[in-house]
């Protein structure tokens, strides 16, 4: 059947190879036929009705009838790209096999996207292993003691010890430990939550952790990856810490504050502020609260934190105007030697500083279909792998949204200019399709995202689903030359979010592999990527998408001790 297959067509001579890198004994029925039915066509049929029957794809599978071709796929010789051949190792496609994919511009990408039978027979040249060691230590490895969460706890253990360690002191020797002891711990967790959220220290951490030579061990360049996308556990841990040792300060200043009545009185009525506000701020942060009622949590953070900011300063006021009458010392010179100051003073400027920067920008929407759309702004010139935030009155709300730089057509620069993509997943976005905006505020800094990881590791494979592909095309299409393979899975790609979106995936992996979850349904997204994973012996997986699938791929691969990383949801 084979090698009819490859006198009938001689662009179909190559199946040959590909059918012996599947590993089944019986290759027609695992690979030729759809599972659970298919009648195998007779070898008697004339060689004229067989090439005309065939088609070739992109992708390397079309089925037409019960045939199925190998691909003519995009203009890049495989021994030059970097990314990896969808085939086995040795299969090889002349120059002429390829076609370019700028050359049309109105090309038909129907036939780039795989088909069922294509994604079964990957998944059977690579066959997804059981996962490594003891599942349910996996599953508090991989799941509920996530190295964000670790981080988190090991903040959070170390405050608690020495909290511990300093009522243990105070017992045996009183009056050794004071509450302005207490207030600098205070002061100090505080600025190191708000830091963790400010937007150039963020990049700063992605800029030194990212800077490691890509020859440095992997275990090494994994922690780095690790820690530069999951310093929210520093900014929980921190938060919380911050609550405990306020409840230790409290109690101090009620044992030892000496102020006169109204200051006695404002001190404790403010402290009791304090703790309420800190409190709620925490608990509504919890992630399944912060799920379900995200406008909740958004306003509480924000004017929360303002007034809990706006509360500890008026209690340092109170206090250091009382040290200063008790001690006979000026409020100025009290203040200076607070370090709990100057820690104020930092976190009121982190506070303030993307509001100096508020801007309201002309954009340019292209409504991609009825479930996307693309934003284009035009003020600046953005790197790549940066997230900005938008809003349409950003005292009430603001939306997060990774960009994707304009480059120049020999993708050699970036231009100035960037866009957004955006799907259809809630009244914002439902609105921004439906009548696209002529104007948006943009506040603080462009922040770094979890995308500009991907140059640490060499080859990668990228994983998106639906918009996802959004963050993803802001490295594609600045380091188009990376060693990576592309697996985007979206309802309706081409229909849904246009054919440039398309091309220029294409562009990064002439060999990308795009389902279309309508006619294949939802495909296994944790085989597939593991399928890719040993095709290039990749080092690492990034995924894009939402909560619960990103939770899965990088469950699957990291239980198989394999680098993966995907956005955080909880912090």
């Amino acid at each position: 059947m084979v090698a009819l297959l490859a006198r009938a067509n001689p662009s179909c001579a190559v199946v040959t190879r590909i059918l012996h890198t599947v590993g089944t004994s019986d290759p027609h029925q695992s690979i030729l036929f759809p599972p659970g039915g298919g009648q195998r066509r007779s070898d008697s049929f004339s060689s004229t009705s067989l090439k005309d029957s065939l088609q070739t794809t992109s992708l390397g599978w079309q089925l037409e009838g019960q045939i199925i071709c190998p691909s003519k796929v995009h203009l890049r010789p495989l021994e030059k790209s970097s990314s990896a051949n969808i085939f086995s190792e040795a299969t090889t496609l002349n120059e002429k096999d390829f076609t370019d994919v700028s050359s049309n511009q109105g090309q038909d990408f129907s036939n780039h996207i795989a088909n069922s039978i294509y994604l079964i027979a990957l998944q059977r040249v690579h066959p997804l292993p059981t996962t490594s060691g003891k599942s349910l230590i996996n599953e508090t490895r991989f799941k509920t003691f996530t190295f964000y969460r670790r981080l988190m706890v090991i903040l959070l253990v170390t405050n608690v010890v020495v909290i511990l360690c300093m009522i243990a002191r105070s017992v045996r020797q009183p009056g050794s430990f004071s509450y302005s002891q207490a207030a600098t711990a205070v002061g100090a967790n505080l600025l190191a939550a708000v830091l963790m959220r400010q937007e150039h220290v963020i990049n700063l951490l992605f800029h030194l952790l990212c800077a490691i030579p890509v020859n440095t061990p992997l275990a090494i360049r994994r922690i780095a990856a690790k820690m530069a996308y999951n310093n929210g556990g520093i900014h929980s841990g921190s938060a919380i810490s911050a609550l405990l040792w306020y409840m230790y300060y409290t109690v101090l200043v009620v044992q030892q504050f000496e102020g006169s009545n109204v200051q006695s009185k404002a001190v404790a009525a403010i402290s009791a502020a304090i703790l309420v506000i800190f409190t709620i701020l925490i608990l509504v942060s919890h992630p399944a609260i912060r799920r379900q009622y995200h406008d909740i949590w958004e306003l509480s953070h924000r004017f929360g934190g303002w007034i809990a900011v706006g509360l500890v300063w008026a209690q340092i006021l109170t206090i250091a105007t009382a040290d200063t009458h008790n001690l006979g010392r000026p409020l100025g010179t009290a203040l200076i030697h607070l370090p709990t100051f100057w820690f104020l003073i930092a976190i009121t400027c982190c506070l303030l500083y993307p509001w100096l920067r508020l801007k309201r920008l002309a954009v340019n929407a292209t409504k991609l279909s009825d479930h996307a759309t693309q934003l284009h702004f035009a003020d600046r010139q953005l790197p790549t792998c940066r997230g900005i935030r938008l809003a349409h009155n950003p005292l009430i709300e603001c939306h997060g949204f990774a960009t994707i730089p304009d480059v120049s057509e020999s993708r050699a620069d970036v231009e100035k200019g960037y866009s957004v993509v955006i799907s259809r997943v809630g009244d914002f976005t439902k609105g921004m399709i439906q009548t696209p905006p002529k104007h948006f505020w943009v506040r603080g800094a462009p922040t770094i995202g979890v995308m500009r990881l991907s140059s640490l590791f060499r080859p990668i494979v990228v994983v998106a689903t639906g918009s996802g592909i959004g963050p993803c095309l802001s490295f594609l299409n600045v380091h188009p030359d990376h060693p990576m393979r592309v697996i985007w899975s979206a309802r309706s790609p081409e229909t849904t979010y246009g054919k440039d979106i398309m091309r220029n995936v294409l562009r990064a992996d002439s060999n990308a592999l795009i389902i279309d979850t309508k006619k294949t349904g939802t495909p296994n997204l944790v085989a597939l990527t593991y399928a890719f994973v040993q095709q290039v012996h990749a080092e690492a997986v990034m995924i894009i998408s939402n909560p619960k699938v990103t939770q899965e791929v990088v469950y699957g691969m990291e239980s198989r001790k394999i680098a993966a990383f995907g956005a955080i949801f909880d912090s």
